[in-house]
């Protein structure tokens, strides 16, 4: 998991500033507030997750978030191309696994920096510049969700597929050790560890 240092260093700072008792035994409601301050890894992690699409759509403007986005493919392994915003033509940006971007499948990626709900005519919107035979992909990116109609329609397009907001957030967190010290600054994260008791 990828989280902010702040909060762990703040919470260390806590924790080594706090006066152990010595043969005092707890009280139950001492053990119930010290149990509270303990790092909870879901509130960690929500926590993080917000920061970075409230980072990402407060720091970047449109077109800074699909070069974004081509960051983050590139750090997947695909070939990336922005395209002009005068030639915006239903999607934003070309990737490929090839370097030329010439050999199919090319995926077509439609990048959408807001927090609300995506419908099914802005993602028909991608879909109508696919070619027919899966030669193309469609690949929709938003820091919000889509709405039941446009999942609706993912379901039933092999050639299609929406990414919303917690899952860009996900595939931060896989491939940030590939991003460049431009896009760690934007988003300054680091790995820890946390006690996982779904475990124990």
């Amino acid at each position: 998991m990828l989280v902010r240092s702040q909060e762990f260093l703040d919470f260390l700072d806590g924790a080594t500033s706090a006066t152990t008792p010595s043969v005092v035994e707890a009280e139950p409601e001492a053990a119930a507030d010290e149990a509270a301050d303990q790092p909870d890894p879901e509130r960690i992690e929500t926590y993080t997750r917000d920061f970075i699409i409230e980072t990402l759509m407060t720091k970047l403007e449109g077109i800074g978030f699909e070069h974004f986005v081509a960051h983050l493919l590139g750090a997947m392994g695909y070939r990336t191309e922005v395209t002009s915003p005068s030639r915006d033509g239903g999607y934003d940006i070309l990737a490929s696994h090839d370097p030329l971007l010439l050999e199919p499948p090319i995926v077509k990626v439609q990048c959408k920096r807001t927090t609300s709900s995506i419908g099914r005519p802005e993602v028909q919107q991608l879909t109508g510049t696919l070619a027919a035979g899966g030669s193309e992909l469609g690949l929709f990116v938003t820091l919000g969700s889509y709405s039941a109609d446009a999942q609706h329609e993912e379901r039933h397009r092999q050639n299609l597929r929406l990414i919303n907001g917690r899952q860009l957030v996900k595939l931060i967190f896989e491939h940030y050790d590939k991003f460049s010290l431009e896009y760690k600054r934007l988003l300054p994260l680091r790995p820890v560890y946390i006690v996982d008791s779904t475990l124990s």
